[in-house]
């Protein structure tokens, strides 16, 4: 239930966005492969042939956006530090982006599956990434309350999660995953042949796929489950 309400707020979403961007102008962009956000800006990834963004919001003249050989900064001007949180910003991208990195309550999410070799997601401060990959890997790393949520398809998943940080990926299926979580980290995971778990420290992670061999390493009150696949759940687990 909770994952068909996400989903059409999702796609709820994604319409007022297009019928918002139909009247607004672009700005044209160097072209870019990495991309890091601050201050609650609330973003959409958008393959294209160029690469532009459109902002809309009621501090929509504050944005700044920087690119530096390639990695692209976007934050608020100084006289509304962390005040992104009304601020949309559709991101047209002409290239695969080889790194996604969200900071200080950004929300960043893709309109489209991500359809390349490889990916790196950075969520912390409180910021969250909700992508749709189909990808051979996916790196992650959550720190400090960031949220990623994934779902589509990875050969190979790796995960570092501290502090407070969460990766929910219970519907991205993999063949492969290592994770480490720690410092009341919280991490769900879907493999079907490999899963490398450490875990410490208030750590827990939850294991799905039911993978041929599993290898464990807990300590300092860290914890493992595992689950049955996500379609086989029961809102008794």
């Amino acid at each position: 239930m909770y994952l068909w309400v996400k989903d059409n707020m999702r796609l709820l979403f994604l319409f007022l966005l297009v019928s918002t961007l139909s009247h607004a102008q672009a700005i044209r962009l160097g072209q870019f492969n990495k991309v890091k956000v601050f201050d609650g800006i609330r973003l959409t990834i958008i393959p294209s042939d160029a690469d532009s963004l459109i902002v809309e919001g009621k501090n929509k003249g504050f944005l700044s956006h920087k690119n530096k050989n390639g990695k692209l900064y976007l934050r608020m001007d100084i006289k509304k530090r962390l005040g992104g949180f009304n601020t949309t910003v559709a991101l047209f991208s002409s290239s695969p982006l080889e790194e996604i990195d969200a900071n200080e309550g950004a929300f960043v999410s893709s309109q489209d599956v991500l359809f390349q070799p490889s990916i790196i997601l950075k969520a912390q401060e409180g910021a969250e990434i909700d992508a749709l990959l189909d990808v051979q890997k996916v790196k992650t790393k959550t720190a400090s309350g960031g949220i990623v949520n994934l779902k589509g398809s990875a050969v190979v998943q790796y995960h570092s999660v501290v502090t407070g940080g969460v990766v929910e990926a219970a519907m991205l299926d993999s063949e492969q995953v290592e994770v480490k979580v720690k410092a009341g980290g919280r991490a769900v995971v879907n493999a079907s042949e490999l899963a490398e778990i450490k875990v410490s420290f208030g750590g827990t992670v939850s294991v799905y796929g039911k993978p041929k061999k599993l290898i464990k390493s807990v300590a300092v009150g860290g914890n493992i489950e595992q689950k049955n696949t996500p379609s086989e759940t029961t809102e008794d687990e």
